[in-house]
């Protein structure tokens, strides 16, 4: 009985002088780095049939509007979109979080939407570089959702348009948008 009291004395004052360490301020000096949500067009291309008709080859464009930089318009005038359009938009992932591609609006219901990748290579891949009327659309497609393109990847997407019947003169433009719709992969 005479060894218990002292060790519970000296176990007691060990406890509460570890409890009084622990209660004290601790600084922690460190960096925090939080991920960038940044998916952007990096190329457009504008496909155009015209069989015959040259006066307006040089008057089609697309335009990429900086306040909204996932909304791409196309300009294509009348009398040369008697034959489908073809607009390639070609995403990448220039932050860090991974996203996926939601939707894609377009302002007219003749239109077809045809998503390829993600592709992990900022090359581009043929269906980019060697597209003409001829080669679209590609066997493969994927949906929206996207998959998920991670940091530096590549999505391809190819929209056909087939515009109203052929009237007017060159001096008519139709304008089409495209409104690309993004969510980071975990939401």
């Amino acid at each position: 009985m005479k060894t218990i009291i002292p060790v519970l004395v000296v176990i007691t004052a060990a406890l509460i002088s570890a409890t009084a360490m622990w209660m004290e301020t601790l600084g922690v000096n460190g960096i925090i780095k939080t991920g960038s949500y940044d998916p952007a067009i990096i190329a457009t291309k504008l496909i155009t049939t015209h069989h015959g008709c040259n006066c307006c080859n040089n008057n089609n464009n697309l335009y990429i509007d900086p306040q909204k930089p996932l909304t791409l318009y196309a300009h294509i005038k009348k009398h040369a979109a008697h034959k489908p359009i073809w607009i390639g938009i070609m995403l990448t992932n220039k932050g860090t979080i991974p996203y996926r591609v939601k939707s894609i609006k377009i302002n007219t219901t003749n239109s077809t939407i045809y998503v390829y990748g993600p592709y992990t290579t900022q090359t581009p891949p043929p269906l980019w570089s060697n597209a003409s009327p001829e080669t679209l659309p590609y066997p493969g497609t994927a949906s929206t959702p996207s998959k998920p393109l991670d940091q530096s990847s590549i999505l391809i997407i190819w929209v056909k348009l087939t515009p109203p019947t052929r009237h007017g003169h060159c001096n008519k433009t139709i304008t089409y948008e495209i409104n690309i719709e993004t969510t980071p992969f975990n939401t």
